[in-house]
């Protein structure tokens, strides 16, 4: 991976990052999963994050539009001890899953890269298994190789240290030229609780791309989390 950065300038390098998963812990030593989106088109920017009565967290539309399974989809899933978030349908399947005790690498396979030509999105996820320490961060890009298939990534951290977090986004350039993202970041990030770095988080987005954001504790359900929404 890249070397360590801290988060304000790796959002700074990626001036329309997508959707985004944050791994990060505080200072004050508690494991935080930040989820976010930012959007260029109208339909996008009718989004907002909704608590479902599982526990899950839903990626509405605002208006009468149809349902779209790019843009509408389960961001957060609890499934027996594991926390799962990400950027569209696989989220419940891999909690299912994972809670199911299929193996991580079996698991994320079956999962492909968003059928969204020409940008081909990344699929990305992180998940958590309460209560181990490690976090598990996964990816899925279209192969340069011209195939069409799928190339998949698969990290496991150690426990993060108070200070740190993995971050991952679905591009990695500007909203005029939104590149592909398909490597996770290490950064530090400098937050008291969890309602600051999910504060800090969202002022670093831009305002005009800026979406919802929300950040969890794993285990917890989404009526219990923070949510910010434009």
């Amino acid at each position: 991976m890249p070397a360590v950065t801290v988060l304000a300038e790796a959002l700074q390098q990626r001036p329309y990052p997508g959707r985004g998963c944050l791994a990060a812990t505080t200072d004050d030593a508690v494991l935080w999963l930040v989820y976010f989106l930012t959007g260029r088109s109208p339909a996008s920017r009718r989004r907002e994050l909704h608590p479902l009565p599982n526990g899950d967290l839903q990626v509405r539309d605002t208006s009468e539009g149809p349902h779209d399974a790019l843009r509408h989809y389960v961001a957060y899933a609890r499934r027996g001890q594991w926390s799962v978030i990400g950027n569209g349908e696989q989220v419940i399947p891999l909690a299912e899953d994972l809670a199911g005790g299929v193996d991580e690498l079996t698991a994320w396979r079956r999962h492909d890269y968003e059928p969204d030509p020409p940008i081909n999105t990344p699929r990305i996820w992180m998940a958590h298994h309460t209560p181990a320490s490690h976090v598990l961060a996964g990816w899925a890009a279209r192969s340069a190789r011209g195939d069409g298939g799928s190339e998949y990534g698969l990290l496991s951290t150690p426990p993060l240290p108070a200070g740190t977090g993995i971050l991952l986004t679905t591009y990695e350039g500007s909203r005029e030229d939104p590149r592909s993202s398909a490597a996770p970041l290490d950064v530090t990030v400098h937050a008291d609780s969890g309602t600051q770095l999910l504060e800090q988080t969202w002022e670093l987005l831009h305002p005009d791309l800026r979406v919802a954001a929300v950040a969890l504790r794993p285990g917890e359900p989404a009526g219990a989390a923070t949510l910010i929404r434009s």
